[in-house]
């Protein structure tokens, strides 16, 4: 085969695996995969922000939900991010958890440092 063709090919794998590496669904998806079968508990939001992020051709933005709970005493807390091309959505998100509600999330029972919002 031609040099240019192996040259192509190496290139979109290389892009197609940067994609996998740094976009975050399939991590979540991993590591919560079970999270809907979790013991539910309160948490407090504690924050919640919606930042723009500008590309060349595009803006996304970021809508994100820090919170906080108790286990056995232990003050733990976690992070909700979500990302979106639309500013409406990623308000939408944050506007269903206003700072200082209290939220449902799911605990991990064997690390309950680990936790899911689903908002």
């Amino acid at each position: 085969m031609p040099l240019w063709f192996d040259l192509s090919f190496l290139a979109l794998f290389g892009i197609a695996l940067l994609v996998a590496a740094t976009w975050p669904g399939p991590w979540r998806f991993a590591r919560f995969s079970d999270s809907s079968n979790w013991p539910m508990m309160p948490a407090t939001v504690e924050e919640v922000t919606v930042q723009a992020h500008y590309g060349r051709s595009s803006t996304t933005y970021r809508a994100e939900v820090v919170y906080s709970y108790r286990v056995g005493g232990e003050y733990c807390s976690g992070r909700y991010t979500t990302d979106s091309f639309s500013e409406e959505e990623a308000n939408a998100v944050v506007n269903k958890c206003p700072k200082g509600s209290t939220m449902q999330i799911h605990v991990n029972p064997a690390k309950p440092e680990v936790s899911d919002l689903i908002p």
